[in-house]
């Protein structure tokens, strides 16, 4: 009696982890992979799978995996109704087999022999008000699964169901918040026909800068939204500053400066925009530490900051403004070469330039472009 007492506080406990564990994480991907693995101690099997419902085509599909081949996870989608799965679906309950191979119910039979698989226990993944996948268990020994297993099981079942709505919900805000950025920076672009598609640009050309560099996906990200809010503080700058067709006062200039400030107070509201506030903030500093707002040095801007700094630059360089018409290209690369280790990230500028003497820069937009890069009316 005290030995099954125990069993039951260490399974509570591991749900209690495995719980903890998978509603710490909002990335869809690391929550299935999370559920797949930490189901498999809970009940000591071998293999773990989650088949998500896709409710267009009204089949099953293998989502994530864990001690699963290849050729068993290439094996496709499953008809709602269909195999064993497919049943735990339509039916809404959980499905014990104890040997699959001779279970005429099981879709890959001759699959499940070469995986050396036994038994296998599904559950369906189930919200309030519909269920959304199977959680599958599989033995390599024959294994009759207890009640108690099953609601043990089951009890994890639900768990991840929840985890992985929030995940996706998750996942829909982000879309959505991306939309909502996107066209925030096209509004801002949108108030100059010089500056129009200018955030766009900026960010192909940082993305493919972080990526060659070989940032993570995580990191680019926060690159490809910080270079399309870049420019969000200029919003909150006179237009006939923005648009004047001569050099800027002094007192003009200083109000111009000021705008990474305003984006950083824009943007700082939403808990999203966290990671490309210092981005935002700090994209008109200088390597040599004579750059704006606080005069960082080096390293200590951030390398999304130094990526962006570039591709600004280079864009602003080839397009016509106000004030000035657009730099040749020939001479923007140069003007790149000659900042390079002053102005810009000399490691940053090499990779740019490998980028597109390599054709990997969609630079046909550009024109015959005449100024520097350093601007000769104090602006970028």
């Amino acid at each position: 009696m005290y030995s099954d007492l125990e069993d039951r506080i260490g399974e509570l406990h591991a749900i209690f982890e495995i719980d903890k564990a998978i509603t710490s994480a909002i990335d869809l991907e690391t929550v299935l992979q999370q559920i797949v693995q930490m189901s498999i101690g809970l009940l000591d099997a071998k293999i773990s799978s989650i088949m998500l419902l896709d409710e267009e085509s009204n089949e099953l599909v293998i989502a994530a995996a864990h001690g699963l081949s290849e050729s068993y996870i290439r094996k496709g989608p499953i008809k709602v109704g269909e195999s064993i799965a497919g049943r735990v679906i339509q039916e809404g309950r959980p499905i014990a087999v104890e040997d699959i191979i001779d279970d005429p119910r099981h879709a890959y039979s001759d699959q499940a022999r070469i995986e050396g698989l036994h038994s296998l226990l599904s559950v369906p993944l189930s919200l309030k008000d519909r269920v959304i996948g199977v959680l599958n268990i599989y033995t390599d020994e024959t294994h009759s699964f207890t009640p108690h297993e099953i609601n043990l099981f089951t009890s994890l079942a639900s768990q991840a169901a929840i985890a992985i709505e929030n995940a996706r919900l998750f996942e829909s805000l982000e879309e959505i918040y991306i939309e909502v950025i996107t066209a925030l920076a096209s509004a801002i672009d949108a108030r100059d026909s010089y500056t129009h598609g200018h955030s766009h640009r900026v960010t192909e050309y940082a993305v493919a800068i972080a990526e060659d560099i070989q940032l993570n996906p995580a990191e680019v990200d926060i690159i490809r939204n910080a270079s399309i809010l870049h420019d969000v503080g200029k919003i909150g700058i006179k237009e006939d500053i923005l648009k004047k067709p001569g050099r800027l006062t002094e007192d003009e200039r200083k109000e111009m400066e000021y705008h990474p400030f305003i984006g950083t107070k824009i943007l700082q509201s939403v808990k999203l925009l966290e990671p490309v506030l210092p981005l935002v903030y700090h994209h008109h500093e200088w390597v040599d530490g004579t750059g704006y707002p606080d005069g960082l040095k080096g390293e200590d801007i951030p390398l999304g900051a130094r990526i962006i700094a570039v591709a600004d630059a280079f864009e602003s360089m080839t397009s016509d403004r106000p004030y000035r018409k657009a730099l040749p290209l020939d001479e923007a690369f140069g003007e790149l070469r000659r900042c390079s280790g002053r102005q810009f990230d000399s490691e940053i500028v090499q990779v740019f330039m490998k980028l597109a003497e390599a054709g990997k820069l969609d630079l046909e937009w550009s024109q015959s472009r005449v100024i520097t890069l350093t601007d000769r009316f104090g602006r970028a």
